[in-house]
């Protein structure tokens, strides 16, 4: 592993997630990150572990913030993958979930441009599109769920600058993907892969993957990477394409009964 990419990555994250925050309270070993607008959002609203300490303390402080904001979540991600691990079975035993993530830096080499024609389009021109695939992933919610969920996606070039690519048969947009792009490292991270169930078996998250790699190379990004869940199928979709594990870090999830 190398441990400079890893800081560069770590350190683009955490100024991503800060810039996006309307709240951000700091910790001894931490810090929390909160948004007004999107209470939904549990990426918006949680507790980030940097450091040392115990399982005990990082919970009664989602309690005080992120309950303190009315949230009945508890979200809680442990950058340090170690640390991670050692916790995890204080968490479960609390009730959370664990979802390891792998962070997967790009390491292929060239790729040619996709044969799909992939658009960059407008935020207004993606919000349908959100809105539609989070009612495919989160069936039975509120509505306000899922424009709360969609429109998060707006504050993101507040971190980073932001690509949205689309591939479309006729009007509907059937495939779509994030690159953010850091402003001050040459860091690109691949992000918010989704091909609506109608089209998927066409090939178009490949051509958007593609695209990616060839953007981060136009725009000068020697460094790409994702993340994705470390025991799901699209991890090893992604090794084939070139992406190699890199670290780990840990997400703990506890959602209240109507969320789950």
């Amino acid at each position: 592993m190398d441990e400079t990419d890893l800081e560069r990555i770590t350190a683009f994250e955490e100024r991503f997630a800060r810039t996006q925050a309307t709240s951000v309270v700091e910790l001894g070993w931490g810090y929390a990150l909160l948004h007004r607008h999107f209470g939904h959002s549990y990426v918006h609203n949680r507790i980030m572990v940097t450091a040392p300490t115990a399982a005990a303390e990082i919970t009664a402080a989602a309690d005080e913030l992120l309950g303190g904001a009315g949230l009945h979540h508890r979200y809680i991600t442990v950058v340090p993958s170690g640390l991670g691990a050692e916790l995890a079975p204080e968490f479960r035993a609390q009730g959370f979930t664990h979802e390891p993530v792998a962070i997967m830096i790009y390491r292929g080499g060239l790729v040619e441009q996709p044969v799909d024609q992939v658009r960059d389009i407008t935020f207004e021109e993606l919000r349908p599109a959100l809105i539609r695939d989070w009612k495919v992933d989160l069936p039975g919610r509120q509505h306000e769920v899922y424009e709360q969920l969609a429109d998060r996606a707006r504050w993101y070039s507040q971190g980073a600058g932001i690509a949205r690519l689309a591939l479309y048969e006729g009007a509907a947009i059937a495939a779509r993907a994030d690159l953010h792009l850091d402003v001050e490292d040459r860091i690109a991270q691949f992000e918010s892969l989704n091909c609506h169930p109608d089209f998927r078996g066409n090939g178009y998250g490949r051509s958007l993957v593609h695209e990616a790699i060839r953007r981060s190379h136009e725009h000068r990004r020697e460094l790409l990477y994702l993340v994705a869940l470390l025991n799901d199928w699209p991890r090893l979709w992604y090794q084939r394409l070139g992406f190699v594990d890199t670290a780990q870090k840990h997400n703990f999830v506890l959602s209240p009964p109507s969320a789950r």
